[in-house]
């Protein structure tokens, strides 16, 4: 009888040492995976914040854009009104040229006749 309960108590300490081991590596394949999981949402979370930042950068480069185009358009009309301004003045010196030259003929026109 003896001999029977020194062997369960064998067969225990054998089952109970396996138990830990097989524990200890189920714990150690748990935390490998949380390691893993945790290690991906880091990733996407880089991968996301990356993504939010390139989003953000065009959004920034589209608005320089726009106001370069603004910028731009207010050039052109600024020239097409310097032109038209240009052109204006340029008729106003004709017709000024073309009064000064009449008014001088006649002037030196009128002269002669009383001499």
């Amino acid at each position: 009888m003896l001999r029977a309960i020194q062997r369960h108590r064998e067969v225990f300490q054998d089952n109970a040492l396996e138990l830990k081991r097989t524990k200890a590596s189920a714990k150690s394949a748990l935390d490998q995976a949380n390691l893993l999981n945790g290690v991906r949402n880091d990733i996407d979370a880089y991968k996301s914040s990356t993504a939010d930042a390139l989003l953000a950068e065009r959004g920034r480069i589209e608005s320089s854009h726009r106001m370069t185009d603004d910028v731009l358009e207010q050039a052109y009309e600024t020239r097409s009104e310097f032109a038209r301004q240009r052109a204006s003045l340029a008729g106003i010196n004709t017709r000024m040229v073309d009064v000064l030259s009449e008014t001088h003929l006649r002037t030196v026109c009128h002269l002669l006749t009383e001499v």
